[in-house]
């Protein structure tokens, strides 16, 4: 199967996004790390979960991370997620810089691209250019597990962390430190662009203000 998606969203630059089968011998070429795959069987271990590569979200989602920028001297970086049901997932947003690659092993991934929505299977990908507005969810009763890359590595991996560690509330301060450390790449869609920009960059000064004094 081969299917092209063509986002026609303003933020997507009228990029043509490709809807491809999951290449099962490229993937055996790259050989994802040890124990990916394993997190939709259910929870980890207690010991496993100390591991500091599986990464346990407040909305639901579990992480187990393959590849980090350090591995691949900052060329990619490769998780396995699984998605509860009925995650609402994150808002549409773009990355100036990044390219994403979301690969479906099992479940179904509700995916938009640009103005573009579908649904994608096992053995389906969909790889998301810099500059596009993107956004997914998981809208079944089941969870869903997928296999996502991020190249060049960029704020994917702090974002988890901070994530994964701030418990209900969402680390704003944080985020928006994060953001600013690699040149504002995440931009929300819907927010113009200018103020967003100059929002972020006065939560990031507010955060170094906070961290001194803690």
């Amino acid at each position: 199967m081969h299917e092209v998606l063509v986002g026609d969203d303003p933020d997507s630059c009228g990029v043509e996004v490709e809807l491809e089968d999951l290449d099962r011998s490229s993937q055996s070429r790259e050989g994802p790390a040890q124990g990916v795959g394993e997190l939709a069987k259910g929870d980890p271990p207690e010991d496993v979960m100390t591991n500091d590569r599986v990464l346990r979200l407040p909305t639901g989602e579990m992480i187990r991370i393959a590849r980090t920028g350090d591995d691949s001297g900052g060329a990619v970086f490769e998780f396995e997620a699984v998605l509860p049901p009925r995650l609402t997932g994150p808002p549409a947003h773009k990355h100036r810089t990044e390219t994403e690659t979301f690969e479906v092993v099992e479940g179904t991934l509700r995916v938009r691209v640009g103005q573009d929505s579908r649904e994608l299977g096992p053995g389906e990908s969909v790889t998301v250019p810099p500059g596009t507005v993107h956004a997914f969810s998981n809208p079944a009763d089941t969870p869903v597990r997928l296999i996502t890359r991020e190249t060049p590595a960029g704020q994917l991996e702090p974002q988890f962390r901070a994530l994964a560690s701030a418990g209900r509330l969402p680390p704003l301060l944080s985020m928006a430190q994060i953001n600013v450390d690699h040149d504002l790449s995440f931009v929300l869609h819907g927010v113009p662009e200018v103020p967003q920009r100059l929002l972020w960059q006065a939560l990031a000064a507010l955060n170094r203000f906070r961290s001194r004094f803690s």
